[in-house]
């Protein structure tokens, strides 16, 4: 059996993810409610601070927003008049600064709150999801629940493998950081090997999770075997990895002026909701390059399992 081409690839992905849509669709669909609901919560908050600061210098929201900006755009530069600074010190703000930063300290926690939630949903939902993605794109004619459950059985695995690729290229990263504390040029030399390091295992490494779940591997066992059989394959798995990547660009660019159009449709109605609707059009159009993404690649790696290359 020879190696698929671009063509072919694309065309097989194409085939799984419309045979299998209703049941796609059902995971996108989760990923981008709770992934939106989480993005929406940060943009809210964001848009309350701008809505207090906009009550305390009398302007509108759009201008007070507009200021907040030009405030923190200033503090990297000394030279340039902070007009925020200034607007506030016309409404006999004593201290411009304290205020801005007790403002600040009192936003802290809920931001905090939202970040640290938005990590725990992404380390349950995102190994899972992509597990979903990665058993729909296999074709094994198992409806939605049941790849959901078989998802989840294998969620310890992917999160392992993602967990042992952390380990590696980010130990890897802090060791060459670490060179520059030795001598800069050590620390240039270093950043350089890392990213050839990163360059060379990680497109190759990063489809552990679809060997684990078609071969039904512990994560040890998928990730030792992605690297044997990928042997001689890293052309191809970049290759069509940047093509698949550039078509992805182009659609979500698309697809987020699209929706931009339409949210600001629903903003002149009500600016909160046209935020909300913005943020879930955009985890949706996210989620379905994601799910197109993980079939091009399962794809491509029955491709490289049915075709392995001599050592």
């Amino acid at each position: 059996m020879a190696a698929a081409s671009l063509g072919s690839l694309f065309r097989e992905t194409k085939k799984s993810f419309f045979l299998r849509r209703n049941d796609f669709l059902v995971f996108i669909l989760i990923g981008s409610v709770v992934f939106g609901a989480l993005s929406a919560a940060m943009d809210i908050r964001e848009r309350m601070f701008h809505q207090q600061l906009a009550q305390k210098l009398g302007v509108s929201e759009e201008t007070a927003e507009d200021l907040y900006s030009q405030h923190k755009r200033s503090r990297f530069d000394e030279s340039k008049n902070d007009p925020l600074l200034i607007a506030l010190e016309q409404k006999e703000v004593e201290d411009p600064n304290a205020y801005l930063q007790q403002k600040g300290n009192e936003k802290m926690p809920g931001d905090l709150l939202v970040v640290l939630i938005s990590v725990l949903v992404g380390i349950v939902m995102g190994p899972w999801i992509y597990g979903s993605y990665i058993l729909l794109a296999l074709n094994r004619k198992k409806g939605w629940k049941a790849v959901a459950k078989e998802a989840w059985n294998k969620f310890l695995t992917i999160l392992c493998i993602g967990f042992l690729n952390g380990i590696i290229f980010m130990g890897a990263f802090v060791l060459a950081i670490a060179l520059f504390f030795v001598h800069p040029a050590l620390g240039g030399l270093g950043f350089i090997a890392w990213l050839i390091f990163l360059g060379i295992l990680a497109p190759r490494l990063n489809l552990a999770s679809i060997v684990a779940l078609i071969e039904n591997k512990e994560a040890m066992t998928a990730w030792k075997l992605t690297y044997k059989v990928t042997k001689g394959y890293w052309w191809k798995i970049v290759g069509n990895g940047i093509v698949f990547c550039l078509l992805a660009v182009l659609v979500a660019i698309a697809a987020v002026i699209v929706f931009g159009i339409i949210s600001a449709v629903f903003s002149a109605i009500d600016p909160l909701f046209g935020m909300i609707i913005l943020a879930f059009c955009i985890t949706f159009v996210q989620q379905c390059i994601t799910a197109c993404g993980i079939t091009f690649a399962t794809k491509l790696t029955e491709t490289i399992l049915a075709n392995p290359r001599k050592s």
